[in-house]
């Protein structure tokens, strides 16, 4: 009998050419071991990430943090798989922080902002106790999972449908296995469990098609963060007209997100345009009116993700235009 030949996931840049969409939920544990346990386990993948990251800034090697016998997966009691992600996401911090110019030695997990102001020391009481608690959060609340055709859609944090229920089942690197019930209203919930829509009941997860999920730690509860690989152009292709959509790219996108439009202060200046099939458009001047809210498209490209902000064809439209220019 041969043996199977070693599988290893490969992470390519022909990746580059596609995108990530995603949805978002709430993790719900019936069994308060089972959310102690989860709880435990991103602690220790969090410090994993951190122990992980340092290394690489000595120059160790992806291959050499993530062995069975290393320390990732000794100290932090991992499996070789957690312990590799765990390589994975600190490379993704070390690459952010090179991309943006800032010294990757200087880089605070948990938040430069909460950082500074925790050693300002100014804050008493309630909010400085609200405050810990938030660094505490991001700084020990991350766990996070490459989805794997070859495993499933994904090994250690695998989506399971039980009578109609989506449950996502959490491998806790010792044989034993936490579940916790995904709640969310969230519209890119159809599209994780179908392929393609337009195509019938073709069921991603039981397809097996790879997914990532990332876990994270906020006000106490535990959320989850769907994300899988699709074309942007196959997802745009989707949006029924009449519909245009404004799409931001950055750098070195990690992912796909639908927003809305951040909130702008009109300077007093419209810019006529040409579309490439000759049809009139117009600029409106703006600058940013304030910090971008979380969901619009300045947060999503801060963030990392290709923004994507639906817009209607009637805002081109010259003659709806005349009213707003009237008032110059």
């Amino acid at each position: 009998m041969k043996a199977k030949p070693k599988v290893t996931r490969k992470r390519t840049s022909q990746k580059r050419a596609k995108t990530f969409t995603g949805a978002h939920a709430l993790l719900l544990f019936p069994s308060g071991e089972d959310h102690k346990a989860t709880l435990d386990l991103m602690r220790r993948f969090s410090a994993a990430v951190r122990y992980a990251y340092n290394r690489l800034l000595e120059g160790q090697t992806r291959e050499n943090l993530k062995r069975q016998d290393g320390p990732l997966c000794f100290f932090s009691r991992l499996n070789t798989r957690h312990a590799d992600d765990a390589v994975l996401k600190a490379q993704a911090v070390l690459d952010s922080a090179r991309e943006r110019g800032e010294d990757p030695r200087k880089v605070a997990f948990g938040g430069r902002k909460l950082f500074e102001t925790l050693k300002r020391g100014h804050l008493s009481g309630k909010p400085l106790k609200e405050l810990k608690r938030e660094w505490r959060e991001k700084r020990q609340g991350t766990l996070y999972s490459g989805g794997d055709k070859t495993k499933g859609g994904n090994l250690n944090l695998r989506l399971l449908v039980k009578e109609g229920a989506l449950w996502l089942r959490i491998n806790l690197g010792n044989g034993s296995y936490a579940h916790a019930l995904v709640k969310t209203s969230h519209p890119n919930l159809n599209a994780l469990l179908k392929v393609f829509p337009w195509r019938g009941s073709n069921q991603r997860v039981y397809a097996s098609l790879p997914y990532n999920v990332e876990l994270s730690l906020k006000d106490g509860k535990v959320y989850a963060t769907f994300t899988w690989l699709l074309r942007t152009l196959e997802i745009l292709l989707r949006l029924e007209r009449p519909f245009l959509v404004n799409v931001n790219l950055p750098l070195k996108p990690k992912g796909f997100l639908w927003t809305r439009q951040s909130v702008r202060a009109y300077e007093g200046v419209v810019i006529p345009g040409e579309d490439p099939m000759g049809r009139p458009f117009y600029w409106f001047a703006s600058r940013p009116l304030k910090e971008a809210e979380e969901g619009t498209d300045r947060w999503a490209v801060a963030q990392g993700f290709v923004s994507a902000t639906p817009l209607r064809l009637d805002l081109t439209d010259e003659t709806r235009l005349q009213p707003t220019l009237a008032h110059d």
